[in-house]
C-alpha cells in the first residue's frame, strides 16, 4: 500500500477470548495522549489502548481474505499473550485506518488465532475466519417444478 498524500495508515488490534470478552487492546498510533484511551467504535466505548508495534499486511481497503498474518517484535509481553491466545483459541479484531484530519476505517478482520512462529527478534501469528458455506452446483440448474415440486401460491 503506497503512502502518498497528507495521510498516515495505522492499525488497531483487539484480542478477544472465546466468550467475546476483550482481553487486550493494541494500537500503532503513538504511545502518548490522545491515543492511550479512546473510543474505536468497536462497541466497547472509550477504553485504554496499549501501544505496541505490529503489522498486519493482508488488510487493504476493506478487502480481506480468509486468513491474515500479524508480525510483532518478539518481547515477553507479546509472547505470553500469543501463547495464551493459541491455548485458549482467542479471536483477534484487526482494524486498518487512514488518518487525515479524521480517522477513517478502511478495512477490518475478525478471526481465530490458528498458529504462530518465532525467531529471536520477531513473532508471527496467523488467524483465519471460515467463510459461510455456499451451496452451488456446477453447472447451475434451473429450479423447475420437477425439482422443487409444486410452487406455493399466495392467496388474497
Amino acid at each position: 500500500m503506497s503512502n502518498t498524500g497528507p495521510h498516515y495508515w495505522t492499525q488497531t488490534l483487539k484480542w478477544l477470548d472465546a466468550g467475546g470478552n476483550s482481553r487486550a487492546r493494541m494500537q500503532r498510533l503513538i504511545p502518548d495522549e490522545p491515543f492511550t484511551s479512546w473510543d474505536a467504535s468497536d462497541g466497547d466505548g472509550a477504553q485504554s489502548w496499549y501501544y505496541q508495534e505490529f503489522e498486519c499486511p493482508n488488510i487493504v481497503e476493506g478487502l480481506v481474505s480468509g486468513q491474515v498474518s500479524l508480525n510483532f517484535p518478539n518481547t515477553p509481553t507479546v509472547r505470553s499473550l500469543v501463547m495464551q491466545a493459541l491455548q485458549e483459541q482467542w479471536l483477534i479484531d484487526v482494524r486498518h485506518y487512514k488518518l487525515t484530519n479524521s480517522m477513517r476505517l478502511y478495512g477490518a478482520f475478525l478471526g481465530a488465532v490458528r498458529g504462530g512462529s518465532a525467531t529471536l527478534s520477531t513473532l508471527s501469528i496467523s488467524a483465519e475466519c471460515s467463510p459461510p458455506p455456499v451451496v452451488a452446483t456446477i453447472p447451475p440448474r434451473m429450479a423447475t417444478t420437477e425439482l422443487i415440486g409444486t410452487p406455493c401460491r399466495l392467496e388474497f
